[in-house]
Formats: C-alpha cells, sequence, structure tokens
C-alpha cells in the first residue's frame, strides 16, 4: 500500500469522528508532514548568511466550512536580520527574506535561480506522507 493510499484511508476514519476532533488530528498529521518539507527545504536554501534558511518556517491552516488542512511552508513574514556587509566600508542593512524569497528560488534575468522550495517538496513529499499518515494513525489510536 503506497503513503497515499494509507493516509486517504485513515483520514476517512478521522472525519467520522467529528468535525472538532477531526480538525485536531489534521492539524497535528500536517504539522508533522509540514516539519519533513521545512528540514528539507532548510538543507536546501543558498547560503546567503542563513537569513534566508532561518526565517523559513510552517503554519497550518484547517478550513472550517470544509475542513480541508493545508500545510504553509516558506518564509515567515514578521521574520528580519540585521546584516552587516562589506569589508572595508563597513554598513549594516535590514534583511528581510519574505521580500526576496522568490526571487532566489525562480531567478531573475540578471541572476540564476537557486530552486530550493520546489527541489524539497520533491524530495521530501514520500517521507512527509509516511509522518502525516503514522501521526494521524497514532491520535486515532488514543481516541
Amino acid at each position: 500500500m503506497s503513503g497515499l493510499e494509507g493516509l486517504d484511508q485513515v483520514m476517512r476514519a478521522v472525519q467520522d469522528l467529528g468535525r472538532r476532533k477531526a480538525g485536531a488530528i489534521q492539524r497535528k498529521a500536517m504539522t508533522a508532514g509540514g516539519q519533513e518539507v521545512l528540514a528539507e527545504m532548510r538543507e536546501d536554501a543558498p547560503r546567503d548568511k542563513r537569513v534566508l534558511a532561518k526565517s523559513l518556517g510552517k503554519k497550518i491552516k484547517v478550513y472550517r466550512d470544509n475542513g480541508v488542512a493545508v500545510a504553509i511552508v516558506g518564509p515567515r513574514s514578521d521574520y528580519q536580520r540585521d546584516v552587516t556587509i562589506g569589508k572595508r566600508k563597513q554598513r549594516t542593512i535590514t534583511r528581510r527574506p519574505v521580500r526576496y524569497a522568490h526571487l532566489v528560488d525562480r531567478g531573475t534575468r540578471r541572476s540564476r535561480a537557486y530552486p530550493f522550495t520546489e527541489q524539497a517538496l520533491a524530495v521530501a513529499k514520500s517521507r512527509a506522507f509516511a509522518a502525516m499518515e503514522q501521526k494521524a494513525a497514532e491520535e486515532l489510536a488514543k481516541t
């Protein structure tokens, strides 16, 4: 049985528990899966004084109307760090990775792309589904 089929069966069983309990289990499962993708994304992120990698985080959202849970993984919008640049004439600038992460990932006309988001998702996808399935099954067994 593949990870997606097993996860699908477990999540169908979770939906029978009721909206509130199902939402809590979905949130825990998505947290486990999102953590796998986040760890891979941090490894693959370019080394710009590690500001971009340190800014990466995850947020779990469960929509009330249809019960769909999503994990949002990327640079946190409130993260900023002061970085000193220059060797002789040093100055401090504030880096906000949320403003330039998409440019690093996709590239521009003048700078090449360093794809780390889609690559991390492709590598960690099976581990994320396995972690989600395991966490959902654990929580389902507790009820």
